[in-house]
């Protein structure tokens, strides 16, 4: 069965103070990792909060940060553009430079960062600042990539290379297909990776 989750921060501190109150009178049942938005980086770091403060129940899993949109939308942060779309090429919720800012701030924290992207720009924006990351960070941190739904080739053993957590969800495949077909076309041979990030 289940035994853990993740929460990704959507409703800030409010949510690790909510768990904490339950930890503390004996009744959580899943083991939690909380990861903080993004607008509490500061106050995080400020409280001297680093990834795996905490116990077996409940820790702290570090930043939750968003680099692009969605594919239903297509919004996500692609190389070249949608294939019904010439001109689009989805959105850059961080440009590169704040992005590689904050995930270098939090990880000279000891921080690591789960990094929502899920077109192939995205990615590799990740990836880029995560190499960055792993210059000043004084102990090891698992940075993530969530969901990495389209993934250039060149970017895959990158993620073995930097220690790199692929965070996929399997349902998106499924859910996604007709879509994906629809919007990137034969870059979808290049979508959900598994066994190339696996390998």
């Amino acid at each position: 069965g289940l035994t853990g989750a993740h929460d990704m921060g959507y409703d800030g501190h409010a949510v690790f103070r909510d768990l904490a109150t339950i930890r503390e009178a004996g009744d959580l049942g899943l083991r939690f990792a909380w990861y903080l938005p993004e607008p509490e980086l500061d106050e995080a770091i400020g409280l001297g909060l680093r990834s795996g403060l905490g116990d077996e129940w409940l820790r702290v899993g570090g930043l939750k940060l968003f680099l692009d949109g969605t594919l239903g939308a297509q919004t996500a942060a692609m190389l070249a553009p949608y294939e019904d779309q010439p001109g689009n090429v989805g959105i850059d919720v961080l440009a590169p430079e704040a992005l590689a800012e904050r995930i270098v701030r939090a990880a000279s924290a000891g921080l690591a960062t789960a990094a929502h992207a899920i077109g192939d720009r995205a990615v590799r924006n990740a990836l880029d600042a995560m190499v960055d990351a792993r210059r000043v960070a004084a102990a090891p941190l698992r940075h993530r990539v969530e969901h990495a739904q389209l993934v250039d080739p060149a970017d895959v053993p990158r993620f073995a290379s930097i220690d790199v957590v692929a965070s996929m969800q399997p349902i998106h495949a499924t859910v996604d297909m007709a879509i994906a077909d629809r919007h990137w076309g034969a870059r979808t041979a290049h979508g959900y990776p598994w066994r190339g990030l696996l390998d």
